[in-house]
């Protein structure tokens, strides 16, 4: 696609979607992007003073405390990062009269549920980082009429050490590990999330997205898995044979905080409003492996 005047700010842009994002967007638009070094978003003068040097169109906002054992743990910290500091990039892009597309979680959900979780479901998270995430939508939600939340789940990618490399650290080190079995999400891949936001800012500048009816959007790759066929399948793709996974509950796992043991998004409605859907995660999780050994 050619690429347009119109400008997207990403923050967070040293995350791990923040990275995918950048790399997304190259050619398509003009990208600038901020991280925790060069901007403190719980600082609203700061925030309006990088926003009147970049008056951007669109923001892509990743920037968060994204650790929800720590967000237990540090509570104060994840409201000020997480509800406070969503506030004040909201408030500095109604002043700049730009779109914001905030990134939440499936963590808004208690798992109660048995079939995939629809934008207009019940919310009712277990946990700080969930409840920070739920509010932050909700102040976004009152200050903008042009805004897009995205929720997806159980990412993975380059950029940041998780489930994937601690069950190749453990089956490198062991000949078994416990894994949880009753916790059930979809893995997404940050490299496809990216590609589906940048779709969606596509939709923003051809001035296709209508945003009352779209104010949520679930994202993830297609399909869904419990944790321990998860990690049976970054077992199978890497090559590891002989390793024994033994499961565990959810219940009995020491985490911090509380995680909704079923958090399956439906992505009907993202289907419909694009006219595509991201691939089953099974292929975007064999990509991602292959791509780490290189």
């Amino acid at each position: 696609m050619e690429k347009t005047e119109s400008k997207i700010l990403i923050t967070g842009a040293e995350g791990m979607l923040g990275m995918a994002l950048k790399k997304a967007a190259e050619g398509r638009f003009q990208i600038e992007s901020t991280d925790f070094k060069d901007l403190d978003i719980t600082k609203k003068e700061k925030v309006f003073e990088k926003f009147q040097q970049l008056k951007p169109q669109t923001v892509i906002h990743c920037a968060a405390y994204t650790d929800v054992d720590g967000c237990e743990k540090r509570p104060e910290v994840a409201y000020e990062v997480n509800v406070r500091g969503a506030k004040n990039i909201a408030e500095a892009v109604k002043s700049a009269g730009a779109v914001l597309i905030f990134v939440s979680t499936d963590y808004v959900f208690d798992g109660n549920k048995k079939s995939p979780y629809t934008e207009e479901d019940q919310t009712n998270p277990l946990g700080v980082y969930g409840r920070t995430k739920l509010e932050a939508e909700k102040v976004i939600r009152q200050l903008l009429n042009r805004h897009l939340s995205i929720r997806s789940s159980f990412l993975f990618g380059k950029g940041k050490k998780g489930f994937i490399e601690a069950i190749l650290e453990q089956a490198r080190l062991n000949k078994s590990a416990k894994v949880v079995s009753d916790k059930f999400g979809s893995p997404t891949y940050v490299k496809d999330l990216a590609g589906a936001v940048i779709s969606l800012c596509d939709f923003v500048e051809e001035k296709k997205l209508v945003f009352a009816e779209n104010n949520i959007l679930n994202i993830t790759n297609a399909g869904s898995c419990s944790w321990i066929e998860y990690a049976q399948k970054v077992l199978e793709f890497s090559g590891i044979k002989g390793v024994t996974l033994f499961p565990m509950r959810l219940a009995d796992y020491p985490f911090k905080a509380q995680r909704p043991p079923y958090s399956v998004l439906d992505n009907s409605k993202f289907i419909s409003l694009t006219g595509q859907a991201l691939r089953p995660w099974q292929e975007a999780l064999k990509e991602y492996l292959q791509c780490s050994k290189n």
